[in-house]
């Protein structure tokens, strides 16, 4: 019994080193093929390459970047290197426009465009889903472009900005801000969301504290563009002394296929007493927005 118990755990010991022989096997087979590769008989084959580089106000550090990837080993006119520039705000057009000259045919500036058929919630979308095609072999973009005169330089730079003192302000308790964006995965409605407030503040040269708070709301349904609702709050709270007024406003707009339907409220107190209320309900026409 005690000799079958001893083969059987000898088996065990032996089938557990299979997978280190296994590793062991494939390092040596790497090294063998170094030696015994057939690099020499295939055709020299260089694929064209192509980098491409986001930028966005990268100015200090682009040159810098299009220079070494210049300088590696590979056929010249076998690779180009494409700048998307996002905007940028910094000096990048300048540094771009000395690379495609240092470097012509191989490096280039593009600027990114988005084009989409809604641009919510800038925009309020259409009434219906709807669908553009761009023929890009038809179609250009033409940026508006300023040459440079030589009256230029005798323009004079533009001088400090006026503006009357600023007020002596003390801040009573900080400001904040929560920023939401949120999917419903059983529904698909997708909610954008923000409250913030400044704060409470006191202007020293009158003993005037107030204090605002805002909060917005934004949702939509991806595949429904009547789902869109915007949601909008509002408090004002002013005091000096016993003094103490405030008042808050809600604007809540949906929409239909035919028509914006508005539903606001807005309420005003002195202390605790509600001194003015009012509210709306109305329907506009779309008119084809």
């Amino acid at each position: 019994m005690m000799d079958l118990l001893t083969y059987l755990c000898l088996i065990f010991v032996a089938l557990g080193i299979v997978p280190t022989l296994v590793s062991f096997a494939q390092f040596v087979m790497v090294g063998l093929h170094g030696i015994w590769n057939h690099y020499s008989k295939c055709a020299d084959y260089t694929p064209r390459v192509a980098f491409v580089l986001p930028a966005w106000n990268e100015a200090d550090v682009l040159g810098a970047s299009i220079d070494s990837l210049m300088q590696i080993d590979y056929p010249a006119g076998a690779w180009r290197i494409y700048v998307v520039d996002d905007a940028s705000t910094d000096h990048t057009p300048e540094v771009m426009r000395e690379k495609m000259v240092q470097y012509p045919g191989s490096v280039f500036h593009l600027l990114r465009l988005a084009v989409s058929t809604a641009y919510w919630p800038v925009v309020w979308p259409s009434p219906e889903p709807v669908t553009v095609t761009v023929l890009m072999g038809s179609s250009g973009l033409i940026l508006p472009q300023r040459p440079a005169r030589a009256e230029d330089a005798a323009l004079a730079p533009f001088g400090e900005p006026e503006a009357s003192p600023r007020l002596r302000r003390t801040q009573v308790a900080p400001g904040w801000e929560n920023r939401t964006v949120t999917e419903n995965r059983n529904t698909g409605e997708v909610v954008w969301a923000l409250s913030d407030s400044d704060g409470t503040n006191r202007i020293e040269d009158i003993d005037l504290t107030f204090a605002i708070r805002r909060g917005r709301r934004l949702s939509i349904h991806p595949d429904d563009p009547t789902s869109a609702k915007v949601e909008l709050s509002w408090h004002r709270a002013y005091s000096r002394g016993d003094w103490q007024v405030s008042s808050a406003c809600k604007i809540v707009m949906t929409c239909s296929a035919d028509a914006f339907r508005l539903v606001a409220e807005m309420d005003a107190f002195e202390g605790e007493q509600r001194v003015f209320s009012r509210n709306w309900d109305e329907t506009i026409p779309r008119d084809l927005t």
